[in-house]
């Protein structure tokens, strides 16, 4: 192409195509690498724990805690629990839930603040995280999975969950009313792809196309769905289902004013990110105030 024609719109018409099939393949392969990201984050196991000086089972932890090992089946997969011993004998059942790329290892730093006014505490890996194998799912069996460890647990539970954890928490609280004693939500978020947007972008990550594509693809994908299938958690129909809600003032991966609209208490806990929430004695006191009123 010579200089002259270099310079006439017209000219470039012809590469249109060409230039649209490029994108469309780039978007392709962006969308194909976002997925495999959503549904296999990195996993956080006993290896992990000793990476970084931390506890790697109950036993492990500052004060060594008593504890059980158990499976759990569903849909093919094995579930790997962790059942430990609380302080309070009349205390609830707590059932801890972790979030996207989480585990039950990383938990275990939640038991501490809890285990005085618990009488029970479970944890456990959901699909693609810790121990567990398959892929995550982002909601569209992992409620299933938590409602089938509820029926091996075979009374009612406070379920807490963590992010992920808060919104699998929520969605079978809504299947098993009569399972569920109380919801603790640590740094939920109303829909899905806020923390997912977040994430990618601190990471320097593109998002803007890519990521709803993946998460339709991933919804789309999902055999089981969800019995509530409304996308703003904040209005899930859970009863009278008491909720204590735990959130970081400083959390950038789920934005606290999300937090103020979900039913129920609500705790602004001061200096926490998003992991760090149980850290902060303000957050360990009013969960166990909570479960306090759970007991009997």
């Amino acid at each position: 192409m010579d200089a002259h024609r270099m310079l006439d719109p017209t000219a470039w018409l012809g590469f249109a195509p060409l230039l649209a099939a490029g994108l469309l393949l780039y978007i392709a392969a962006l969308t194909a690498v976002t997925l495999r990201m959503l549904r296999h984050p990195p996993r956080k196991t006993y290896g992990w724990a000793v990476a970084r000086g931390v506890a790697g089972d109950p036993s492990e932890l500052a004060t060594p805690r008593r504890f059980e090992r158990w499976t759990f089946s569903r849909a093919g997969l094995e579930f790997e629990v962790w059942d430990i011993a609380g302080d309070r004998p009349g205390g609830p059942v707590v059932v801890v839930t972790h979030g996207w790329g989480g585990s039950r290892v990383e938990m275990l730093s939640r038991v501490p603040a809890i285990v005085p006014a618990s009488s029970r505490i479970i944890l456990w890996d959901m699909p693609g995280c810790g121990e567990t194998g398959g892929a995550c799912t982002l909601g569209g069996r992992e409620p299933a999975d938590l409602l089938a460890l509820l029926g091996v647990v075979d009374q009612p539970a406070v379920l807490l969950g963590h992010s992920f954890g808060a919104e699998v928490s929520l969605r079978a609280a809504v299947s098993a009313e009569r399972l569920v004693r109380g919801l603790i939500l640590e740094g939920p978020y109303r829909r899905g792809i806020t923390p997912a947007k977040n994430i990618l972008r601190a990471a320097g990550f593109p998002h803007r196309v890519n990521l709803p594509l993946a998460m339709a693809i991933i919804a789309m994908s999902n055999r089981e769905r969800p019995r509530w299938k409304g996308g703003d958690l904040a209005s899930i129909p859970i009863g009278d289902t008491p909720v204590l809600t735990l959130h970081g003032s400083a959390d950038r991966v789920c934005p606290p004013e999300e937090a103020r609209s979900f039913p129920g208490e609500f705790v602004l806990v001061e200096g926490a990110g998003h992991n760090d929430v149980f850290g902060h004695e303000q957050a360990a006191e009013h969960a166990r105030a909570f479960l306090d009123r759970m007991s009997g």
